[in-house]
C-alpha cells in the first residue's frame, strides 16, 4: 500500500482505483476542469 504522506497521492489513487474500483468509471462532482464551474468528471 502507497502513502501518501510524503506526496505518493497519485500512486494511492492509482491503487484504489485499481483495487477496490476494479477499472470501473469514478463520476464525481468537482470544479470543472476550465475552472468556470461545478461539474462531473469522470475519471
Amino acid at each position: 500500500m502507497a502513502d501518501a504522506t510524503f506526496g505518493g497521492a497519485g500512486k494511492v489513487v492509482a491503487e484504489i482505483k485499481k483495487g477496490v474500483f476494479n477499472c470501473e468509471k469514478v463520476k464525481a462532482l468537482q470544479p470543472a476542469p476550465d475552472g468556470s464551474d461545478m461539474a462531473v468528471v469522470e475519471w
